[in-house]
């Protein structure tokens, strides 16, 4: 099942910005935030992890997030999280915690794709390239 955590290291400091809304507490523009939304929905990301420092960033998108099935929910101790209206599954380490211990993986062809990094700072939308098992 594709899934996708929810988190850039591309930001723009606030003077920088110049005719677009700006999110102070993340520092992200409204053009970061279609550029995330691009690359979940173009991951095909049915699953979506959420740390609390990101909660406004996907309550401002998650209408925009066409493949997204399942939000789960990475919380910290001392974390704040903000208001939101994001119907999580569960959180993440309530989910561990009801899990399995163990888990008997398929047989993959070596060709699966295993993970897909997407670029930032390029012209255009974010790039996706798929890197197969070794």
């Amino acid at each position: 099942m594709p899934f996708a955590s929810c988190c850039t290291g591309n930001t723009v400091p606030a003077n920088r910005i110049r005719a677009k809304k700006y999110d102070e507490r993340r520092g992200i523009a409204d053009g970061q935030r279609a550029e995330i939304a691009y690359t979940i929905n173009h991951a095909g990301a049915e699953v979506l992890f959420v740390h609390t420092d990101f909660l406004s960033v996907v309550e401002a998108i998650k209408d925009q997030l066409e493949t997204v099935r399942t939000f789960v929910w990475i919380d910290e101790p001392g974390s704040e999280a903000c208001a939101h209206t994001i119907a999580f599954t569960t959180e993440y380490e309530a989910m561990l915690a009801a899990s399995a211990t163990s888990y008997d993986f398929p047989d993959f062809d070596e060709n699966t794709r295993a993970t897909t990094f997407y670029t930032t700072g390029t012209t255009g939308l974010p790039k996706g390239a798929g890197i197969a098992l070794p």
